[in-house]
């Protein structure tokens, strides 16, 4: 019994330290891909830079980091713990490139931190399918497939809204909670052992993975590029750890008969993480103005009335 809680225990302090090393590196590798569009020479292309590519390669145990802690500690730990990456790229961005940063982003690194720490205390349990049977039976769940239809037909709304900020970072949050639940399945499977990667359930949890992989990174890029970071950074990460926390309990029961106290210390960290990732956020007055600049210039240019010689000129 004893060798059972220290093994518990050190499997949780192992998932929460890979958790915080992949987001680390996920910060590290922005903050270096950044710097190499700050040193790209005139008419040059970044991708002639080596550090464009370490930045690059640094996604990578970045990820992994993530994969293998979906395996050991639950998914709703992990999403609130996402908000390190927050933190960490605006104080790279800070030090290593010289970005400014204001007073309220430190203070939100300190409320970060604090919210972190109330979320990996509160320890919810880690609860995952032991084989493709189990996972069959949850996904059967009535409440997860109402959950999934009524996020998908969200979704689908939202996609047609390409220049509304709310409806994209839902789409956002839609794509990445589905994409860490299907990632831990994935992981829990590597893990355990299991062998049956052939079958059509885990072919479609593969095939699920790869797709929502994708279509994040697509959506993410072309979100950020047309609201700005401090604009979808910290509504996106409040809106994908609602989702994941609410996913996996509903399919893995991760706070199901959760205590009263731990569920409070929860509830308390995911809200001092989100407070903290919209301090430090806000605090980047560069990303700021070009965020609002961009918004202004997508106003302006839903209001233009249409230009008939331009009209004919473009014909012509």
């Amino acid at each position: 019994s004893l060798f059972l809680v220290f093994s518990t225990t050190m499997s949780w302090l192992v998932g929460v330290g890979l958790s915080c090393c992949g987001n680390t590196c996920v910060a590290l590798s922005y903050a270096l891909q950044r710097y190499a569009h700050t040193k790209v020479p005139s008419g040059g292309k970044v991708t002639s830079l080596p550090v464009f590519w370490l930045g690059l390669i640094l996604m990578a145990p970045g990820e992994l980091g993530n994969f293998f802690a979906l395996g050991m500690i639950p998914a709703s730990v992990v999403a609130p713990l996402g908000a390190l990456t927050i933190m960490f790229s605006a104080l790279l961005g800070r030090f290593l490139l010289g970005e400014e940063l204001l007073r309220k982003g430190y203070y939100g690194a300190v409320v970060l931190v604090l919210g972190a720490a109330c979320v990996i205390c509160s320890t919810p349990q880690q609860t995952a399918p032991s084989g493709l049977d189990e996972l069959r039976e949850r996904l059967a769940n009535g409440a997860f497939i109402v959950f999934a239809v009524v996020l998908w037909i969200g979704a689908a709304f939202a996609f047609f809204k390409p220049n509304s900020l709310l409806p994209n970072v839902f789409l956002m949050g839609v794509i990445a909670c589905f994409c860490s639940l299907s990632t831990k399945t994935v992981s829990f499977m590597a893990q355990t052992g299991d062998t049956r990667w052939t079958e059509p359930l885990a072919l479609g949890v593969l095939g699920t993975l790869i797709c929502m992989i994708v279509l994040q990174l697509s959506m993410f890029q072309r979100v950020l590029s047309r609201f700005g970071v401090s604009l979808v950074v910290p509504l996106h990460f409040v809106q994908y750890t609602i989702l994941t926390s609410i996913g996996a309990t509903l399919l893995y029961g991760e706070l199901i008969n959760f205590p009263a106290n731990n569920m409070i210390l929860f509830i308390a960290g995911c809200l001092l993480c989100f407070l903290g990732s919209w301090l430090v956020s806000s605090a980047r007055p560069q990303q700021r103005a070009e965020a609002g600049e961009e918004m202004h210039s997508l106003q302006e240019d839903e209001k233009a009335p249409l230009n008939v010689e331009d009209l004919q000129d473009s014909q012509a």
